[in-house]
C-alpha cells in the first residue's frame, strides 16, 4: 500500500523520501508538520510534504511479520539458544549496512533508537563481522527489518517493534544471558547497559 494523502488522517509521524521525520503540530488545522528536532522551523502544511512525493506515515508492524520473527527467535532457541542474541544485533547491524541512518528515522530522538544505533555500531558491527551468529536466519531477520524501513506507503520502527517481538523468546529461554554464548559474553558485556536500555520497555532484568 503505498501512503497517500487520504490514507491516514493526520498520522503524529511521517518520514520523508530522504528519510527525515517530520512531527505532527498539534492543533494545527490543516494539518502541519515540523521537523524532528528542528521545532522552530516555520511548519510545512501535510499537502505539501505529500505533493514531494516518498512520504510514508510511521506504523506497527503486520502481525504476520511479528509471527515470522517469533518463529524464527523460536527455531534459534531450539537449536543453540546461546546464539539468539547474537543473530539479533548481527542482523540489525546488516540492515544498517542496508540503509544508514533509515534504522531509526521513525523516531530517531527516542532513547530506544538511540541506545539500537549505539548496539548497532558497536556489538552488532563486531558480532556480524565474526559471522558467530545463525548463518541461516540473520539475513532472513535483516530482510524483514529492511523491509520495515524501505518499504513503500508506511514506515515501521525498529527500536521499540524489535525488541517487543524479541521479549516472548527472551521469556521463553529464561532471560537474556540463556541467550549470549559463552565466547561472546566480553564483547557483550562491554555493551550490556546499551544493549538493556534498548530492551528496557520489554524486559525488567538488569545487567
Amino acid at each position: 500500500m503505498r501512503y497517500t494523502a487520504e490514507t491516514v488522517e493526520h498520522p503524529t509521524r511521517l518520514v520523508d523520501a530522504d528519510g527525515r521525520t517530520w512531527i505532527l503540530v498539534a492543533g494545527s488545522d490543516p494539518a502541519a508538520y515540523r521537523p524532528h528536532a528542528k521545532s522552530a522551523d516555520k511548519p510545512t502544511p501535510h499537502l505539501e510534504l505529500h505533493k514531494r512525493g516518498g512520504l510514508r506515515y510511521v506504523a506497527a508492524p503486520e502481525r504476520q511479520d511479528v509471527h515470522f520473527l517469533d518463529t524464527r527467535f523460536t527455531r534459534i532457541l531450539n537449536r543453540v539458544p546461546g546464539l539468539l542474541i547474537p543473530t539479533v544485533l548481527a542482523a540489525v547491524a546488516e540492515t544498517q549496512n542496508r540503509v544508514g541512518q533509515s534504522l531509526i528515522a521513525g523516531n530517531p530522538g527516542s532513547d530506544a533508537s538511540i541506545a539500537l544505533l549505539i548496539t548497532a555500531h558497536s556489538t552488532g558491527q563486531t558480532i556480524h563481522a565474526s559471522g558467530a551468529y545463525d548463518q541461516e536466519i540473520m539475513p532472513v531477520i535483516a530482510d524483514v527489518l529492511t523491509r520495515w524501513v524501505t518499504g513503500p506507503g508506511k514506515y515501521v520502527e525498529v527500536a521499540d517493534n524489535l525488541a517487543q517481538a524479541l521479549a516472548p523468546a527472551l521469556a521463553r529461554a529464561g532471560g537474556w544471558r540463556n541467550c549470549i554464548p559463552g565466547h561472546h559474553f566480553l564483547v557483550l558485556d562491554e555493551n550490556v547497559f546499551q544493549i538493556l536500555a534498548w530492551l528496557r520497555f520489554h524486559t525488567t532484568e538488569g545487567p
